[in-house]
């Protein structure tokens, strides 16, 4: 039987059906909710962009009047989609120049999510930022894999002073659709 769990990380919470994603909300929104439920076409349209060549389109919303808790928001919804369903959503904090509160958010996280998704996979690790071609720039995190096929990652980055980018701990809900989907796709 499924529970529901209430998890309150840090300033914000979750409310979490165990092993089901789409309870879980970043400023609201969640997993399969319509992206017009909280902002108009026109703002979802002026805030696009077009990381991949097909499929999947991003809107990305910064320091947004309406967010409590998160410095910006991304979320991804089919191409061809007028309806705009949510199938990833990430949740970005800035931490300038402060990335040791960064890493002590995220294990607080981390260890949250370990209480409330008990027979969880993870996969844990660190690297340096691909986009990054000093190699200065790294991230660490976490990736939760649920038993859904659905995922929760939780990261640090820390950005060299090149990037011109601020430090932040990035939250990453995800459909197990756009997972397949990516890693047939883009990886």
């Amino acid at each position: 039987m499924k529970t529901l769990l209430t998890l309150f990380v840090l300033f914000f919470s979750f409310s979490v059906v165990a092993d089901d994603v789409s309870s879980i909300k970043i400023e609201g929104m969640s997993i399969g909710d319509s992206l017009l439920n909280y902002f108009s076409e026109e703002e979802i349209r002026n805030n696009q962009t077009n990381y991949f060549p097909h499929t999947f389109i991003a809107s990305s919303f910064k320091k947004h009047k309406s967010f409590k808790h998160y410095d910006a928001v991304e979320v991804y919804y089919r191409d061809d989609d007028n309806k705009f369903i949510i199938y990833l959503i990430s949740g970005v904090i800035d931490y300038k120049n402060n990335i040791n509160d960064c890493t002590l958010k995220l294990n607080a996280i981390e260890n949250n999510l370990l209480s409330i998704f008990k027979d969880v996979k993870k996969q844990s690790g660190s690297q340096k930022h691909r986009m990054d071609k000093s190699g200065k720039s790294k991230w660490w995190g976490t990736e939760f894999y649920l038993n859904s096929g659905d995922s929760i990652g939780v990261k640090c980055f820390d950005w060299s002073t090149e990037m011109k980018f601020i430090d932040n701990l990035s939250i990453n809900i995800s459909s197990k659709y756009f997972k397949d989907w990516f890693e047939k796709n883009i990886k």
